[in-house]
């Protein structure tokens, strides 16, 4: 029997839908980057490690030999960047389909979080960062050169009266400094409770941002499930959450608008900024920028330079022939008649490779926020697909024996001139302080804060091992392996604190004065 024109013409057009069907779902031409088996469904979400996951995904990337790793867990395709090469041909040559944010359930939607690190990359994105190239580029924050020694001198002197408290006077000396910056306030009476709720937000992003936290972000349908229904803590999770980051957000915000309206200016980040606005009502956008950016000031701004230099207390501990070299330089160049100026720096090359190391060796962020893709692409014969999350493994960048020649060994000397080897990658071009064009951009004001407070340590006190009764040196080799936070820090660890002469004691309490 012939087959009708009208029979032929559905056949063909079946066809054409069925081929086009075909490509849209028949795999893509290049192969995923390796990694471990997936499970049906559940794809590797048994196979995310728990702690030091920074690690895990180092081993994997050896075990299956490939700097990129790939796994997906409950439908969400993330790959982990292994290497400097992988992490610059990606995140910074391909920054423009790279520098986004993977929408977050919790962090988007549930806790209304709209901070610098959060921000999806756009207009409002683009106009924080506008914020932060104006107030925090190097050109700009010499500015803040003097709040950053006040700070300095305050922290020598509480660490002369109370040694063994050292992590205290950290927290206290690097929130009020950057209190200061942002808000042109100073903590005082309100530091217990601000740092409180500082560390608890730590906590909070560092749960957020790890994969496989939250059911929510694979079934974004439980965000409407309410609170009291069994296994909903996530939401009870988010509540506490977005009050404790409104605190710290809106109250020092808010002072510093009373502030104003009552003509009692102080010189801030925020003070600063709402001149520049004529409308400061709450619904002007740029009003809300100004908040999200001076509560990323405060919030990742003291808490990444109080635990760079709880590593470099540690450093000085573990290894005392580099604490000599760093002093004998100083020693050198400033002399015990007074403390290192920010002028200083260019000669005090030791030191500056010293602060370089701590920040390789011991990694702040061990584990990079995550970046997402916006197009597919295609690397090194990798398929990489769109809403592909991407993790730069800062630890294992900074621990690739290809960039650093004995990665596990101490050695500030890898960063200075030398006829027999080249000058290492600084941590500070990409790794520490995160990639492309989502890299910290308060990372100049950091870098100056450590560099000044770790070489005012250095002129003034000797660091040694502490004693136990018997007079055997305590070990603190343990204090290497990092407390779970959003940026790594060590656990206590005890040290001895000498002064080393009454000169420098001297000079010290004439700076106080």
């Amino acid at each position: 029997m012939p087959i009708s024109l009208s029979t032929e013409v559905l056949l063909f057009s079946l066809g054409i839908i069925l081929c086009f069907y075909l490509a849209r779902f028949r795999g893509p031409k290049f192969s995923y980057p390796p990694g471990p088996k997936q499970l049906p469904i559940v794809g590797n979400f048994f196979d995310l490690p728990k702690q030091r996951d920074y690690e895990t995904y180092y081993q994997w990337s050896r075990e299956y030999g490939s700097d990129i790793i790939y796994f997906r867990t409950l439908g969400k395709s993330t790959i982990i960047l292994n290497s400097y090469k992988a992490a610059t041909d990606l995140l910074e040559r391909r920054s423009s389909i790279y520098s986004d944010r993977p929408p977050n359930v919790m962090m988007h939607d549930l806790l209304k979080y709209l901070g610098t690190a959060a921000q999806r990359y756009g207009n409002t994105w683009r106009k924080h960062r506008k914020a932060y190239r104006k107030h925090f580029d190097p050109s700009v924050i010499i500015k803040y050169r003097h709040a950053q020694t006040a700070a300095t001198q305050e922290l020598l002197r509480r660490m002369l009266d109370s040694p063994r408290e050292y992590n205290a006077h950290l927290q206290y000396i690097t929130s009020n400094l950057a209190m200061g910056i942002a808000y042109g306030m100073e903590l005082e009476a309100n530091f217990e409770r601000y740092v409180t709720i500082s560390n608890k937000v730590a906590q909070i992003f560092l749960k957020i941002f790890r994969p496989g936290a939250f059911m929510v972000e694979y079934i974004p349908i439980l965000k409407y499930v309410p609170s009291w229904i069994p296994g909903a803590g996530f939401k009870t999770f988010a509540r506490e959450a977005r009050e404790l980051i409104g605190q710290a957000r809106d109250i020092p915000f808010n002072d510093v608008k009373r502030r104003l309206t009552m003509g009692h200016m102080k010189e801030s980040f925020v003070s600063n900024s709402l001149l520049d606005i004529p409308n400061t009502d709450e619904t002007n956008e740029d009003v809300q920028v100004v908040k999200d950016v001076a509560g990323s000031i405060f919030g990742a701004g003291s808490d990444t330079t109080t635990a760079a230099l709880e590593w470099f207390l540690l450093a000085m501990v573990m290894f005392p022939e580099t604490q000599k070299k760093a002093q004998e330089e100083l020693d050198k160049v400033i002399g015990q008649g007074r403390l290192p100026q920010f002028e200083d720096r260019s000669e005090l090359p030791y030191i500056h490779a010293l602060v370089k190391e701590v920040l390789r060796y011991f990694v702040i962020t061990p584990l990079a926020l995550p970046h997402y893709t916006t197009e597919d692409n295609v690397y090194e014969g990798y398929y990489i697909p769109a809403k592909t999350t991407i993790m730069g493994n800062s630890w294992a960048l900074m621990h690739d024996p290809e960039e650093y020649p004995e990665p596990f060994e101490f050695n500030p000397e890898r960063f200075l001139p030398n006829k027999e080897r080249k000058i290492q990658r600084d941590p500070f071009m990409g790794g520490a302080f995160g990639f492309g064009r989502r890299i910290c951009a308060g990372r100049h004001l950091a870098d100056a804060s450590i560099f000044i407070m770790a070489a005012s340590i250095l002129t003034v006190f000797n660091i040694s091992k502490s004693r136990d009764e018997n007079g055997n040196e305590i070990d603190v080799t343990y204090a290497t392996i990092p407390v779970p936070n959003f940026f790594a820090h060590p656990p206590f660890f005890p040290f001895e604190l000498k002064p080393r002469s009454e000169a420098v004691l001297r000079v010290l309490h004439d700076c106080l004065l």
